[in-house]
């Protein structure tokens, strides 16, 4: 509604995964850096975790959409999966054939095999496994297993697990500690510091075609103080704040447009921004249909 107003190609705050809009802060060039390092390097098993809403998912976009043509990104966001799922999906996506009716080799060597064969080709593929504090005990094991598929000289998986806080204390319990001790990169990410909001919020506008200059600085002190630094809150603010401003019909944000926003997106008992809980999905009876992913080429 207000592009044109604010002479704007692109809606510049939505909560997207669009990678064109990735910021690329000092924080999320060391995850970048280290994330390369795991890849390069073939360390297997790789962790991002965070706060909700701290850019987990467009980080793994801006390293994804960094990754030569060479590589597949397999992306699985379904919590609810089983190890033998787990497998049966990834033998989906490599087009690894099996007749149901006789009996085969098991789903790890084969995976083993098609992965090496990919390889011979120039081929290499990352697996992403998003939301994985929601993952099973048994799906986690599975992905031990497939940590395990290798050569005699590097891992033939690249695993990238996403997910909240919880993840990382659930990865040190005792159930899991033979997954966690193969993690060999690792990277937490936090909310943005008041200069880190100025440059983000300056960052977005100018990747969407208009002023980057279009939020006073008093206005991102306050932005930053009532979403405290979460990029999800920062985008909220932002894009409201636009939206009255276009109604209200003044190119100009200022103070007041900015603080009636924030007080329209408090929440009625808390009083407090940013204090949203993530509820996870509703279990579906059948997980095997259920299965959602994303390719390289898709994202």
């Amino acid at each position: 509604m207000y592009l044109e107003f604010f002479r704007l190609k692109k809606y510049p705050f939505q909560n997207t995964s669009d990678s064109a809009f990735f910021y690329e802060g000092n924080k999320q060039r060391e995850a970048l850096a280290r994330l390369t390092y795991g890849i390069q390097e073939s360390k297997g098993l790789m962790l991002i975790t965070g706060k909700v809403g701290s850019g987990k998912t467009m980080l793994v976009r801006g390293f994804t959409s960094r990754l030569g043509p060479e590589w597949q990104v397999i992306e699985v966001n379904n919590p609810w999966l089983s190890a033998q799922e787990l497998f049966r999906f990834l033998m989906l996506k490599l087009n690894i054939e099996t007749d149901p009716h006789k009996a085969g080799d098991p789903p790890l060597d084969l995976l083993r095999k098609s992965l090496i064969d990919l390889e011979q080709r120039g081929g290499r593929v990352l697996l992403i496994i998003d939301e994985a504090q929601l993952f099973s005990h048994d799906a986690l094991e599975g992905v031990r297993l497939l940590y395990n598929l290798e050569t005699e000289s590097h891992k033939l998986l690249p695993t990238l697990l996403v997910g909240q806080e919880e993840l990382d204390a659930l990865l040190r319990t005792h159930p899991m500690r033979a997954l966690h001790q193969r993690i060999r990169v690792s990277y937490v990410m936090d909310y943005l510091s008041t200069d880190a909001t100025d440059a983000y919020i300056q960052h977005r506008l100018r990747m969407a075609g208009g002023d980057a200059y279009l939020f006073p600085s008093n206005c991102i002190t306050m932005i930053h103080g009532a979403s405290r630094g979460c990029p999800r809150m920062v985008n909220n603010i932002c894009d409201d704040t636009l939206l009255h401003a276009f109604g209200l019909r003044q190119t100009r944000i200022t103070q007041d447009i900015v603080e009636e926003v924030i007080a329209s997106l408090k929440d009625d008992e808390t009083d407090e921004l940013g204090d949203e809980i993530d509820q996870p999905p509703a279990k579906p009876v059948d997980t095997s249909k259920n299965m959602s992913h994303a390719s390289h080429d898709s994202i």
